[in-house]
Parts: C-alpha cells; sequence; structure tokens
C-alpha cells in the first residue's frame, strides 16, 4: 500500500471516529423515552445528544439509509451546522450555512382568500 493511500485512510477513519454525522429525527409526541431506547438497541453505533417531546437530535455515522427503516420517525433530517450564543437570529444561521452575506427576507401582503403571501427578497 502507498504513503498516499494510508495517509488517506487514516484520515478518513479518523473523520469516522471522531465526526459523526448529526441528524434531527421528528416521532410521535409523548414517546420520547421509548423512542430512545428502542434507538440505540437498533442502531448501537448512535449517540444521542437531546432527546425532546417528538424529537431527537443524535449522532450516528452508519449509512443514512437505514434511519428511513425507522417506522416510528416521521422525517429525519441531516444537521448543517450547530451554532451556539444568544445574539443568533434566522438571518445570521441562515447566512452561515448559506455562506453570503447577503440578507434573505420576506415580503408579505394579506390578499383576499388567503392569510398572507410570502415573496422571498435578497437585500445586500
Amino acid at each position: 500500500m502507498s504513503r498516499a493511500v494510508k495517509a488517506f485512510t487514516s484520515r478518513t477513519l479518523f473523520y469516522k471516529l471522531f465526526h459523526m454525522a448529526e441528524y434531527i429525527s421528528t416521532f410521535l409526541t409523548g414517546f420520547q423515552e421509548v423512542v430512545a431506547e428502542d434507538l440505540v438497541k437498533r442502531i448501537p453505533k448512535c449517540k444521542i445528544l437531546n432527546l425532546f417531546d417528538g424529537l431527537i437530535h443524535y449522532k450516528y455515522d452508519g449509512n443514512s439509509r437505514d434511519l428511513e427503516k425507522i417506522t416510528y420517525f416521521n422525517n429525519n433530517f441531516f444537521v448543517l451546522k450547530t451554532m451556539k450564543g444568544k445574539g443568533l437570529n434566522f438571518n445570521s444561521l441562515v447566512g452561515a450555512v448559506a455562506g453570503e452575506k447577503k440578507i434573505l427576507s420576506y415580503k408579505q401582503r394579506f390578499l383576499p382568500g388567503k392569510i398572507y403571501e410570502r415573496k422571498p427578497v435578497c437585500k445586500g
């Protein structure tokens, strides 16, 4: 095995060991204890980070298609980025994920027969 292949393999292994992918999944409210207990049994490699009523935040380094087989999950989401702090708002979160400094806002107007209409508007 060449040096380049060994280096790539060791970096990939390091990444898989220490950088598990994060997911958020939703389920029927009131079943958080049952979901947490069953998820660890079904997927022993997962690590639960947060558990809420109807939502679980966890790390898993296996195939994401395995999560589709869990029937009590309504939706599964891949976590792109986790941000912490007091000064966070919607625009800063979207800007950080999108990597742009443009601010995305919505223009709202009330229409007859509808509650409102939202149109995205870029500023900046």
